[in-house]
């Protein structure tokens, strides 16, 4: 059923028909279309994939843009001050860039907000 609406009746008739030779170069253009399609769509995903920044960051990174020691970064994680992803197993932690920035922002202080300065 599923051949019969993606090659439509004429596929159909040449198997009917026995011509094989045409059934099967019919058979096979759709296949090397289908994956000629595939194979642009993944590779639009691994560039994707490249250019967009990891979204991810470990502690010790996260403690360098917070201006804080890993101990202390996490003792934030602890206390519920910055939020974090586990990785598969539990043990490894990742911290959101954006919550970064968020900590940031709810931690500025007087004129530093005004002046945009952390």
């Amino acid at each position: 059923m599923a051949i019969r609406r993606e090659l439509g009746d004429e596929l159909m008739r040449a198997f009917a028909e026995e011509d094989t030779q045409l059934a099967f170069a019919m058979l096979f253009e759709v296949i090397t279309e289908r994956a000629a399609e595939k194979a642009v769509a993944t590779m639009k995903l691994i560039d994707l994939a490249k250019s967009t920044p990891s979204r991810l960051v470990p502690v010790p990174e996260a403690a360098g843009r917070l201006g804080r020691s890993v101990n202390a970064v996490y003792k934030m994680i602890e206390r519920g001050q910055l939020a974090v992803v586990r990785r598969p197993g539990g043990h490894r932690v990742q911290v959101e860039s954006s919550e970064i920035d968020r900590y940031i922002a709810r931690n500025r202080t007087g004129a530093s907000r005004q002046r945009g300065v952390i």
